[in-house]
């Protein structure tokens, strides 16, 4: 669906039940189009909390390393890392293991009996750590170069409004209910004023 196309129907839907937009000369596309960023963050969280609709959120996406540090792109939900999957395109034999905090991370590197995995955990919110199979973590001279993540991620606003939002009808459609509940009671608020 394009983008446009979804923000015409999220105010169509906030239209239903009488309030008239129009009346009351509200830009109803505009505050619909400021609130699509909340809508998709609040509609995947909700989506990854579902074990039934987690999966329609994921996506593979490419890490670039440089010395075993790499950027999580911004529309991933980090919180959803555990249900992630880490692995190297050009070797899948490599197994990756998830740690949650960075301070078992370094312990599992240090004490872990587990040589034959690599490991991966967040630093700081936004970035990964990893290390190789039976690898020490050294941020100096870790690996540089790609891995994929599949992972839970928030649909992107496209650049052009024409294009299409890449997200599954059934995530779409909550995002038009969502957004036109967000949108009724936005406008409800600006009529009381």
């Amino acid at each position: 669906m394009q983008y446009i196309e979804l923000i015409y129907r999220t105010v169509a839907q906030a239209q239903r039940g009488g309030l008239n937009f129009e009346a009351i000369n509200l830009d109803a596309q505009g505050m619909a189009e400021a609130q699509m960023p909340v809508v998709l963050q609040a509609v995947a969280e909700n989506a990854a909390s579902d074990q039934r609709k987690r999966g329609l959120l994921k996506q593979t996406v490419t890490v670039p390393f440089v010395n075993g540090t790499g950027t999580i792109p911004a529309y991933v939900l980090t919180k959803w890392m555990e249900d992630g999957t880490l692995f190297d395109p050009t070797d899948v034999t490599i197994t990756y293991s998830w740690v949650r905090n960075f301070s078992d991370f370094m312990d599992a590197l240090r004490n872990g009996p587990y040589s034959s995995y690599g490991y991966y955990s967040i630093i700081g919110g936004d970035s990964l750590a990893l290390t190789e199979p039976g690898v020490a973590y050294d941020p100096t001279t870790g690996l540089t170069g790609n891995r994929s993540l599949n992972v839970p991620t928030v649909p992107v606003i496209p650049a052009v409004d024409t294009d299409p939002l890449i997200a599954p009808d059934e995530i779409l459609s909550d995002v038009i209910e969502m957004g036109s509940e967000l949108l009724r009671g936005k406008v409800a608020q600006q009529v009381a004023t």
